[in-house]
């Protein structure tokens, strides 16, 4: 038995029978159950009750035994005194406030109905990813489609916080931070981890400097990457390294392990050479990347962003010395749709938000209806459930239910698994 169960069942009054008795034998009226608490102190807060015709207010606390009441010392703490009635599964022992009253109990064990606590079993024993996945179909749209708007505000919520956190780190220079920001998505999942070390050893002030020459920039990325350390008989690499050494004294330039990089298994479009060259092309073609992507108001003008032109080595090349027919070039769709989802259009909630333009994250939650659905690992648990989602604002969302709530099983904060557990 876990505790947030019979939170649930006191929430929503899921009794077996039409009424409710302390261990006693007296009578008890919920007139208001009370505010959930998530925080510190009693479980249900301002509650209303009638017991033995008395009304009383106040708060209730819940157990799976009695006895937890001094398992967590609450016969100590005055915060508990105001608590009117005690729920638990197991009435193991009497308890009492901290100036010596009693506290009236009601025992949960034999008032639940057993429908109820065999789907409860079910959901909480599952062993699928998605603990209510074979059971979806049987429950409204409605409902999920509810909890999938909730979980994308919740994660743009935090995107917002996580981008403004960062930006306190760079000093309130939104150029920086947008650098920051396209180079920890450019390389995709297997190169997160070295494209935001690379991000931070990069001299920025000496990129922005140079940005009108691309192959000095080119020179610095790659060079501080790591990639210019070792000769590979290529004429385009070898001017690379002669140019690297220049700025690598000049600016004090740190060099980063080779083996830092991942191209193991992956497309060579994906190698991290084709996307830093793709990345060095972007940086150099716009005069303010910030500026560019927070005018970006529709898929189209989202898409075209990425639309810059490679260097003629980077056409026919995904990695120094080994040259190929023609390369895809740039940015393919995929990376596209994530650096979309999660750099461009953060941003600009990040953006809004921080100059308190709150009407602007309704545009911004319509933006991500237009942008294609996600297809990714967790996307794909979904459909196997038979949830088909039709657009970034819904992958987005399922996302985030399934991280912070599938996987978690936590069914029971869920409007879906409180459905599934309501009695028919």
């Amino acid at each position: 038995m876990q505790e947030k169960f019979l939170h649930f069942i006191w929430q929503y009054q899921y009794f077996a029978g039409n009424t409710l008795q302390t261990d006693p034998g007296g009578p008890v009226q919920v007139i208001y159950p009370g505010e959930y608490n998530e925080h510190g102190g009693p479980d249900f807060l301002f509650a209303c009750l009638i017991i033995d015709g008395i009304e009383w207010r106040g708060h209730v606390e819940i157990h799976v035994k009695s006895s937890d009441w001094y398992e967590h010392n609450h016969q100590l703490n005055p915060a508990y005194d105001a608590v009117i009635l005690h729920i638990v599964w197991n009435n193991d022992q009497e308890v009492y406030r901290s100036e010596g009253t009693m506290i009236r109990t009601i025992s949960l064990r034999d008032r639940i109905s057993l429908s109820v606590f065999s789907r409860y079993r079910d959901l909480a024993g599952s062993i699928w990813h998605i603990p209510c996945g074979s059971r979806l179909p049987t429950v409204s749209s409605g409902y999920l489609d509810e909890e999938v708007r909730k979980a994308f505000l919740r994660r743009l919520k935090r995107k917002v916080n996580d981008i403004t956190s960062l930006l306190r780190k760079c000093v309130g220079d939104w150029e920086y931070l947008s650098f920051l920001l396209l180079m920890e998505y450019a390389g995709g999942g297997r190169n997160k981890t070295a494209l935001l070390r690379l991000a931070g050893l990069l001299p920025f002030r000496a990129l922005r400097r140079h940005s009108q020459n691309p192959f000095q920039v080119e020179a610095m990325i790659f060079g501080v990457a790591g990639f210019l350390e070792n000769s590979v008989n290529d004429a385009y690499h070898d001017r690379l390294i002669t140019e690297f050494s220049f700025f690598k004294k000049k600016y004090k330039l740190p060099v980063m392990g080779r083996q830092e990089w991942r191209f193991l298994r992956m497309r060579p479009s994906n190698f991290p050479t084709a996307r830093l060259a793709a990345m060095s092309s972007l940086f150099c073609h716009y005069s303010s990347l910030f500026t560019q992507m927070i005018e970006r108001r529709d898929k189209k003008s989202i898409a075209d962003f990425f639309d810059v032109p490679l260097p003629e080595y980077w056409t026919k090349h995904y990695m120094f010395g080994k040259k190929t027919v023609k390369t895809t070039g740039g940015f393919g769709t995929a990376i596209r749709q994530i650096m979309a989802v999660n750099v461009i259009l953060p941003l600009q909630a990040a953006y809004a938000t921080y100059y308190q333009r709150k009407d602007c994250i309704e545009f911004i939650a319509a933006l991500y209806k237009e942008l294609p659905p996600e297809n990714n690992r967790y996307i794909r648990l979904w459909e196997t459930c038979g949830i088909i989602a039709d657009s970034a604002f819904t992958t987005q969302g399922l996302l985030e239910l399934y991280k912070s709530g599938c996987s978690e099983r936590r069914c029971l904060e869920c409007v879906v698994g409180r459905e599934l557990l309501r009695e028919s």
